[in-house]
């Protein structure tokens, strides 16, 4: 679980799968199996599924927030 975490992390700052790989130090099947686990925790087929609801929720949050 803490590995999925991190690669979420990553995943949502922009890091491909190559990127993910060299930083963690895990091979690219390692990184398509975490994945592929976060996907199908949260219900998403690809990194665009998973990224848009996310970056959704994070501008109506700044929208609601008074400066």
């Amino acid at each position: 679980m803490r590995r999925e975490d991190e690669i979420l992390r990553l995943v949502l700052q922009g890091a491909r799968n190559k990127n993910i790989e060299k930083k963690l130090f895990i091979s690219a099947s390692t990184v398509r199996d975490h994945l592929y686990n976060i996907y199908q925790k949260l219900g998403v087929g690809s990194r665009l599924e998973l990224i848009n609801p996310i970056a959704r929720e994070a501008r109506e949050k700044r929208e609601r927030t008074p400066n």
